[in-house]
């Protein structure tokens, strides 16, 4: 799930990424957020105009060796205008 883009816009705030050994080759990431904490974030967003959350994810090598880990602090904000 995602977060509804017409009501709300995701930014990133702060990124930090810690190498843990050498890459040569395509590396990926996979995020994930629940539906009950983006339904939370959401909440949040319409209340205060904007949520604070934080996501960390592992940077994986082809072979799925943690060649990294990835630390992000984001915001959501709600669209100043609604839909409709």
């Amino acid at each position: 799930s995602s977060f509804d883009v017409a009501r709300y816009f995701p930014i990133v705030r702060e990124q930090t990424i810690k190498f843990l050994k050498p890459v040569t080759g395509d590396v990926t990431i996979e995020i994930t957020i629940s539906d009950a904490r983006i339904a939370e974030l959401q909440a949040e967003a319409d209340a205060k105009g904007k949520a604070e959350f934080v996501l960390e994810g592992e940077i994986k090598t082809a072979d799925g060796a943690v060649a990294a880990t990835s630390s992000g602090i984001y915001q959501l904000r709600a669209n100043a205008r609604k839909p409709g």
